[in-house]
C-alpha cells in the first residue's frame, strides 16, 4: 500500500547506545538498541511511523560507517529518517482494502517516493548520486541517494494539476478541457513553439470562442514546471547534493510532458534522463498491461509490484495461490 503527500512527515532523527560487551565488541543487540533510541523521537501523537531510514553510524566519532556490526567502540550512535503517516489516514485506506476483501501488514505500508525508486532507479544510480523527480497531479516529490543510501527526502504541495488550474485561468475553460489542451498542445519549452501556431478553442468545446497560441499554452505549463524545479534545485543546494554524477530522473505523470527534459537540464544543470522502468519480468499479464505498468505515469504501482515481490524472496513469485496470485487475477482484469 502506497502512501504519499501531505499526509507524510520525515523527521531526522539520533539514537545512542553505549556498547554493552566488555570486549567492547559492536553486536546486533546494540545497534537494535541505537535504532530504537532514535525511533523514540517525539511525534504528532496522530502519527504512526511506517519508516526508519538508517543514513549511518558513529562509532566513538567516527561517521559514515554503514554496518557497525562488529567493530570494536565504546559508543554508537545512528541518525536515521524517521517516515510518518497520520493514524487516521492509515486506518481509512486500510479499511478500504479490507473492505475490498484484501489484508494490509504494517511491513507492506510504503511510502511513494521509495516505492518509485525501487522501480525507476538501479544500484548504479544510488551508488553514484542521483535525484528523482516524481511529478504527480497535487505533489511533487525528490529523492536523493548516495552510496547506496537515501540521503534527503522532500515532498512539495505543487503538480501537474496545479498546470492544469493555471492554463484553465488562461482559457477561461473548464479543468477538463484545460487538462485536454495541456495533453494535446502542450510543451514546457515555450521558445520551442511558434506564435503563429494557433488553437482554435471551438475545435476543443464549442462553448468556447477564440484562439490561443502554443507558444502562449507553453509559457504557462514552463511556469510552473521551472517554479518545481525551483524548489528541487534550492533543496539539493540545501543539502549540498548540486553535482550528482547520475543526475536527474524524472518520472509521474507530469514528467509525461514535452520539452520537459531539455527544460530539467536548463533548470537544474544536471544530466537529465526519463525513468525506464523495465516490469515485464513480472509475467503478470499481457503485452499491453505492461505496458501501461512501464509507463513513467505508473512509477509508484510499478515500485510496490517490485516491492511486493523482493518481500517474497523473488521476482518471479510463488506459482500457486497467494499474494502474487491475487496480483495477477487484479492487473488481468485491468483493461488497457
Amino acid at each position: 500500500m502506497n502512501i504519499n503527500g501531505k499526509r507524510v512527515v520525515v523527521n531526522g532523527s539520533r539514537g545512542i547506545a553505549a556498547v554493552s560487551r566488555g570486549t567492547n565488541e559492536i553486536s546486533q543487540e546494540d545497534i537494535d538498541r541505537a535504532i530504537a533510541g532514535a525511533e523514540a523521537i517525539k511525534t504528532d501523537k496522530n502519527l504512526r511511523k511506517i519508516h526508519t531510514l538508517v543514513q549511518e553510524y558513529i562509532v566513538d566519532g567516527i561517521d559514515q560507517i554503514q554496518n557497525p556490526l562488529g567493530m570494536s567502540g565504546t559508543r554508537l550512535e545512528v541518525y536515521s529518517m524517521i517516515v510518518s503517516a497520520f493514524t487516521e489516514v492509515l486506518n481509512n485506506l486500510t479499511q478500504a482494502i479490507e473492505r475490498a476483501g484484501g489484508r494490509v501488514e504494517e511491513e507492506n505500508i510504503v511510502f511513494g517516493p521509495l516505492a518509485a525508486s525501487h522501480a525507476a532507479l538501479t544500484k548504479a544510480h544510488k551508488d553514484l548520486g542521483v535525484v528523482l523527480i516524481d511529478i504527480g497531479a497535487g505533489t511533487t516529490s525528490m529523492s536523493v541517494f548516495e552510496e547506496n543510501k537515501l540521503a534527503s527526502i522532500k515532498v512539495f504541495p505543487i503538480g501537474a494539476a496545479h498546470i492544469t488550474n493555471d492554463l484553465a485561468v488562461k482559457l477561461k475553460s473548464s479543468i477538463a478541457i484545460a487538462e485536454k489542451v495541456k495533453i494535446s498542445f502542450g510543451h514546457a519549452l515555450a521558445k520551442e513553439m511558434s506564435t503563429r501556431d494557433k488553437i482554435n478553442l471551438s475545435d476543443i468545446d464549442p462553448k468556447l470562442k477564440g484562439a490561443i497560441t502554443r507558444r502562449e499554452v507553453a509559457e504557462v505549463i514552463e511556469s510552473r514546471l521551472s517554479e518545481i524545479f525551483e524548489l528541487v534545485w534550492n533543496e539539493l543546494k540545501a543539502v549540498k547534493k548540486t553535482h550528482l554524477p547520475a543526475g536527474v530522473i524524472l518520472c509521474g505523470g507530469g514528467a509525461k510532458t514535452s520539452g520537459i527534459v531539455d527544460l530539467a537540464r536548463q533548470e537544474l544543470n544536471l544530466p537529465v534522463h526519463m525513468a525506464n522502468c523495465e516490469v515485464g519480468i513480472f509475467d503478470v499479464a499481457s503485452q499491453d498491461m505492461i505496458e501501461k505498468l512501464e509507463d513513467v505515469q505508473f512509477i509508484v504501482a510499478s515500485g510496490l509490484l517490485v516491492e511486493g515481490s523482493s518481500q517474497l524472496g523473488g521476482q518471479d513469485g510463488p506459482k500457486g495461490p497467494g499474494i502474487w496470485g491475487a496480483i495477477k487475477k487484479i492487473v488481468k482484469h485491468i483493461k488497457p
